[in-house]
C-alpha cells in the first residue's frame, strides 16, 4: 500500500516566502495543486484548505473550478475549504462550485 503524499506549503509550512522559497503564495498553491493532481490516483483523497486565499475571489473560483474538474475527469474524492466562504454573501456565490 502506497503512503499518502503530503504537499507542505513553502519551506516553513505557512506558505510564508523566505530565502529559500521566492515563489509566492498563488504560485506556490499551483504548483502544489498540479503536483498533487499529476501523481493521484482514482479514488485517492485530495484536501483543499484555504487553497487560493491569496487572489480575488473571482479569480479563486475560476481556479477551483478548474482545479474540480480535473478532480472529477480523475475520480478523486475531495475535500475543500476557504474560510471566506463563510459569510452569507459569499456563499451563495460560492455555489457555482
Amino acid at each position: 500500500m502506497q503512503q499518502p503524499q503530503r504537499h507542505e506549503r513553502g519551506v516553513d509550512g505557512k506558505g510564508q516566502q523566505s530565502e529559500e522559497n521566492l515563489r509566492g503564495k498563488l504560485e506556490d498553491d499551483l504548483v502544489r495543486m498540479h503536483d498533487a493532481l499529476a501523481s493521484a490516483a482514482p479514488g485517492s483523497i485530495v484536501i483543499m484548505n484555504e487553497i487560493f486565499t491569496s487572489t480575488t475571489f473571482r479569480d479563486a473560483l475560476f481556479l477551483g473550478k478548474q482545479v474540480l474538474h480535473r478532480v472529477t475527469d480523475v475520480d478523486l474524492l475531495c475535500v475543500a475549504s476557504r474560510s471566506s466562504m463563510n459569510s452569507p454573501r459569499s456563499m451563495t456565490r460560492s455555489s457555482a462550485w
